[in-house]
């Protein structure tokens, strides 16, 4: 019988010293997951073929869907999300080196993959002109279906980033597009990243209307791609005293408690904790 997962925000969760965080560095906000209960029983399962798996315990195997329901599009896309909004917040702060880069089309777009050869080839184009700059490119579909690109621009070699809207015209000639600065915020990946749930009864309205276009999304879908000079945050782990070691004279930016549940029952906990980086540089660089 079908299991029903749900996840839902609760009381903030008071950690032990002990506890091992996962640990997001960036260069503009420290972040912290801490699971209540680690997951093990995924090193019992090998995957044998593209739909298959085999428990090695049990020698069970197990058949899986390739086509994702619309729950686990969710859940792949608020992952992609999360991941997204850590690169953000590791390159990008609303310096006047960066830019947002809105590209939209004059018909309806549908094509998944042509929309994003479109964008690839605009790109192309665009590296004649500014030769210093990176990006980091979300594709998203519009009420319609049609697809467009949010792009946040950044040149690490000068001061200063000016993009010619004659220019962006001459490149992008499938439809409309818009170029604006960024506001200096401490958390930008959070401010940029828009909600994907639809099941939030928080959410806001912009929210929910993204939520119901999950059937928009194609297979084996990439929500962000990003040029090859932007930086990843590091990935380690930690027990949280520790982490608090590192955060003690930082602010805090963000905090909050995950609850697990399967049919109304709590099976786990997952806490995020997220500090501006400027006071973390003394202890951990």
């Amino acid at each position: 019988m079908e299991k029903n997962v749900t996840r839902k925000r609760t009381d903030l969760k008071e950690i032990g010293g002990d506890e091992v965080s996962k640990v997001y560095i960036g260069i503009n906000v420290i972040e912290a997951i801490t699971t209540e209960k680690m997951n093990t029983n995924i090193k019992n399962y090998k995957k044998v073929s593209g739909n298959s798996c085999v428990n090695l315990a049990t020698g069970e195997c197990i058949e899986f869907s390739k086509e994702r329901k619309p729950e686990q599009k969710q859940t792949h896309i608020i992952r992609a999300a999360n991941e997204l909004r850590r690169i953000i917040n590791n390159n990008f702060k609303g310096d006047d080196s960066e830019v947002f880069l809105t590209l939209t089309y004059r018909k309806p777009m549908k094509d998944y993959s042509q929309a994003n050869k479109d964008f690839l080839a605009f790109w192309n184009k665009f590296k004649y002109y500014y030769k210093t700059c990176d990006y980091i490119r979300v594709i998203e579909p519009q009420g319609n279906g049609s697809w467009h690109f949010h792009v946040l621009i950044k040149s690490f070699k000068t001061p200063y980033l000016f993009i010619d809207k004659a220019v962006v015209s001459k490149l992008w000639t499938h439809g409309s597009f818009k170029i604006k600065r960024l506001p200096f915020v401490d958390n930008f990946g959070a401010y940029f990243c828009a909600s994907f749930k639809d099941n939030n009864e928080n959410a806001s309205e912009k929210a929910l209307l993204k939520g119901k276009r999950l059937n928009y999304y194609p297979e084996n879908f990439k929500l962000y791609t990003c040029s090859y000079g932007i930086q990843k945050p590091l990935k380690t782990y930690m027990t949280h005293q520790e982490f608090e070691n590192i955060v003690e004279f930082s602010e805090k930016c963000y905090s909050c408690t995950t609850a697990i549940e399967v049919d109304g029952i709590e099976v786990n906990t997952i806490t995020y904790e997220q500090y501006k980086m400027e006071g973390c540089y003394q202890n951990v660089l």
